[in-house]
């Protein structure tokens, strides 16, 4: 596996970034989540980004479309939308940031996001339409633009029903061996980089978008993202390429593995505390069964751990064999031997709230309410109550405290989902209803975002508990 140092980011004093709203270094550029590479810019469902003032792309003029408003940014390019003026028809555009239009290389891969999806053509795989630059170094790729949601956001909502989770995998199963046909490895496949939208009556049609890191066949040597850097998302990074080896098809086989290991249990396979420490998971340690951890289908067991082996030899060979490895499962996911032995068993405890976090809550004239929050991260939160909960899509302020942070965090939200005490015993969560952030300051956006990371890392990965038979049966 390679040197440390190659994941690494360099030490120096971290600030607020008024681009992405996360504390980095000066010289370094934005990244969104915790990708080793170009992040994804994609248009969100959860409404705009923060226009700068004066963003001089706002009102601009891009062949027949003109720019309205920005939707998001990622590490490689801003995403913004633009308006035919006649006939009001919309699209994304994508801009390669500025910084880096410099570099012949990272003007390179910018364009092999749009010669790929070009290459493969696939209903189930974002369009693009055009290619070009404004002067003096604009460059830009024009694409469809998307109303829906990413498969990230229904994980947050809670538990996925197993046939929507089926016919997502299938979808992506799909989309992908038509991009390995036509020579195109995706190599950053994770639940943020499946977009979900209402199409041909069905409310989770399948739009896989982000193919900026992707390797194509022929392209020449790999580049890399920045000196030393991997390339993927380390919670979905396949062993090789956690030690920079050879990548190919049953790369992606590997990471969509551990997407539906993600869907059936709720949970990754691997959980780090670090970045080495997620990378060495993924090279040395056997992922935990996922029957352990939630009711699960013996056949959609075996379908995920077969697409989590360590040799990619071991793994299903292509997509097709992975799709018809799902096909196979019932529909209903769980098998009724399982479902009634987890109806017997004694139900887990409800998750405790988030040590040291204190909430407080507020809508319209109300007075503030203290509650407890079982989840934190860089995007909401999820509280804990069982009495009456706030209308969903009520806009609330939320003051958050903690010791970590030097003084209290204060942003609005918007309440976008309720838990009844009923499907918080089915789905073994709490009681109560999930806040979206809306559009915090850059500041306060560094500030959930590290204290979001920090909790996330001092939380231990859950123990199962097993029983005789389970350990039996695994020796």
């Amino acid at each position: 596996m390679g040197d440390a140092r190659h994941i690494t980011p360099t030490t120096e004093e971290l600030v607020a970034c008024e681009r992405c709203g996360e504390r980095h270094g000066r010289t370094e550029s934005c990244s969104p989540s915790r990708t080793l590479a170009f992040g994804s810019g994609l248009p969100s469902a959860a409404g705009p980004a923060p226009v700068p003032p004066g963003d001089p792309l706002v009102g601009t003029q891009v062949g027949s479309f003109r720019i309205a408003r920005l939707l998001g940014r990622g590490g490689m390019g801003t995403v913004y939308l633009a308006e035919h003026p006649v006939i009001g028809s919309r699209v994304a555009v994508k801009f390669l940031h500025e910084s880096m239009a410099a570099d012949p290389s990272v003007v390179a891969r910018f364009f092999d996001e749009a010669r790929a999806v070009n290459l493969i053509g696939h209903e189930n795989i974002v369009g693009i339409f055009d290619l070009s630059a404004l002067p003096p170094n604009r460059y830009y790729f024009v694409m469809e633009y998307l109303e829906g949601d990413t498969l990230q956001a229904l994980l947050r909502a809670g538990p996925v029903d197993p046939a929507v989770a089926r016919d997502v995998l299938l979808q992506v199963c799909d989309a992908l061996q038509c991009a390995h046909e036509h020579g195109v490895v995706h190599r950053d496949l994770k639940p943020e980089n499946v977009f979900l939208v209402q199409r041909r009556g069905k409310p989770h049609f399948v739009k896989l978008v982000d193919f900026g890191i992707a390797k194509l066949r022929g392209a020449g040597a790999q580049r890399r993202t920045a000196a030393g850097f991997v390339v993927g998302t380390p919670e979905y990074m396949a062993p090789e390429q956690c030690e920079e080896g050879a990548v190919d098809a049953r790369t992606d086989v590997y990471a969509l593995g551990v997407m539906a290991f993600e869907l059936a249990t709720g949970r990754l396979p691997f959980q780090g505390k670090s970045i080495p420490q997620l990378l060495l998971a993924h090279v040395r340690e056997p992922p935990p069964r996922p029957s352990e951890l939630a009711p699960v289908d013996p056949a959609l067991e075996r379908t995920i751990l077969r697409a989590l082996e360590k040799d990619p030899a071991a793994r299903f060979p292509d997509m097709a064999s992975f799709a018809e490895a799902l096909r196979a499962v019932p529909a209903q996911g769980a098998a009724p031997d399982a479902a009634a032995a987890a109806r017997t068993k004694t139900p887990p405890p409800s998750p405790a709230p988030v040590a040291g976090l204190a909430v407080e809550l507020s809508a319209g004239d109300r007075p503030p309410v203290r509650l407890p929050a079982v989840e934190l991260t860089r995007a909401g939160l999820f509280l804990r109550a069982e009495g009456e909960l706030p209308p969903l899509r009520a806009r609330v302020r939320v003051a958050l405290s903690h010791p970590s942070l030097r003084s209290k965090v204060e942003v609005e939200g918007e309440v976008i989902r309720h838990v009844s005490p009923a499907e918080a015993a089915s789905w073994r969560m709490a009681p109560g209803f999930a806040v979206q952030f809306h559009e915090p300051a850059p500041e306060a956006r560094a500030a959930l975002a590290a204290l979001a990371d920090e909790l996330r890392r001092d939380t231990p990965a859950p123990v199962p508990a097993r029983d005789p038979a389970a350990l039996e049966d695994r020796l």
